[in-house]
């Protein structure tokens, strides 16, 4: 059952942190200066290929079936038809539901709408939000939250917004101590009792392709104590200590499968791990090449879908270990798909979040893969 190798194009992708809120002409210079706010806008997909260095790996790092674009011959892609979609993950390993609320960065703080789904987005899971509107004139900013679905379903995004504006340790109700060294970090991981940030994106007129599909991931950690915790939430962020992410990655667009087969991108969004290799099961074992070869964190691998055979599980294989670190049955991973979402003769991108595999804190959310549908 082997892994077709498509052709290349580049990549269109970006690590964002939160809170980011860019126009086209300053998100570039913002990937390589800035760790707190970087962002994501159309422009040339050779440029962002060779700007991709702030922790999230560059786009020319890894290899395997269909090895990471890094630039190189043409730019074109296909005119595409219909409504596009953003398919986001919560990926927040340290506690909270998911909220996701959409608004308009010229209109000030975010207005009384509910979030979606009002009643939070379970971790590991994926919602998809639709890009129907006018994608060519319009600003659109999406604002993620995390926050305890018992205490704040049925919310409005003003009101999560509004509580998630207290300090981090106040936030969570942290019993914090004052002393010579300062508060003391409250326990690790903390339910987020009061809302907490997960990030930010602007979307830019243009920044989006119309029709086109996009997986948009939370990553990392997001509460306080949560300093130190590598195996969990990554490394701090190299400029401004950050342990939180999104990852923002386009769904190849060309159709590679047949009504028997899926097409097939793998995307590492786990902070904790820094570089990973994913290989599908067959009936009797591996199928064929990684379909992503160290992968670093927030990098896609093939640039294009890949063609193959509906897989009997997935492996993952850190820092290039034989063995692997962590394998989910592939009956699992489409538990994420909405409810009567096609699989084969559909493109796809598998995400894998959560804490390094072997990591064992009682608490956190466990490692996942996450299956994102395309076209």
């Amino acid at each position: 059952m082997p892994v077709t190798e498509p052709r290349r194009r580049p990549a269109w992708r970006a690590a964002l942190s939160p809170l980011a809120a860019l126009s086209p002409l300053a998100a570039l210079s913002l990937l390589a200066c800035s760790t707190d706010t970087s962002g994501l806008a159309r422009r040339d997909p050779v440029a962002l290929a060779g700007a991709g260095g702030t922790g999230a790996g560059g786009a020319g790092a890894g290899g395997g079936a269909g090895e990471g674009a890094t630039g190189g011959g043409g730019s074109e892609l296909p005119e595409l038809s219909g409504t596009g979609a953003i398919g986001v993950v919560h990926g927040i390993v340290d506690g909270g539901s998911l909220f996701a609320c959409w608004g308009n960065p010229e209109a000030g703080p975010l207005a009384t709408d509910p979030p979606q789904p009002p009643g939070g987005l379970a971790y590991g899971a994926a919602l998809e939000l639709p890009t129907d509107w006018d994608l060519a004139a319009d600003d659109r900013e999406l604002t993620l939250f995390v926050a305890a679905a018992s205490l704040w379903a049925d919310s409005t995004c003003a009101e999560l917004a509004a509580a998630a504006l207290a300090p981090a340790v106040e936030n969570d109700g942290g019993d914090a101590s004052v002393s010579d060294a300062g508060p003391a970090p409250p326990p690790f991981p903390l339910e987020p009792t009061l809302p907490r940030r997960a990030g930010s994106v602007r979307f830019a007129p243009g920044a989006l392709r119309s029709g086109a599909r996009y997986g948009l991931i939370a990553a990392g950690c997001t509460g306080p104590g949560a300093a130190g915790q590598t195996a969990a939430c990554g490394e701090p962020d190299a400029l401004f200590g950050g342990l939180a992410a999104l990852v923002l990655a386009e769904i190849s667009s060309e159709s590679v499968a047949s009504a028997a087969r899926l097409g097939l991108q793998f995307v590492n969004a786990s902070r904790a791990v820094p570089r990973a290799d994913l290989i599908l099961q067959g009936p009797s074992g591996p199928a064929g090449a990684p379909l992503g070869n160290d992968v670093p964190f927030g990098a896609v691998r093939p640039a294009l879908a890949a063609a193959v055979d509906e897989p009997v599980g997935l492996e993952l294989h850190i820092q290039r270990e034989r063995l692997s670190s962590y394998t989910q049955a592939w009956t699992d991973t489409l538990d994420a798909l909405a409810e009567g979402g096609a699989v084969l003769g559909r493109n796809h991108l598998v995400a894998y979040v959560g804490p390094v595999p072997t990591g064992n804190v009682v608490g956190l959310a466990p490692p996942r893969f996450v299956l994102i549908g395309g076209r």
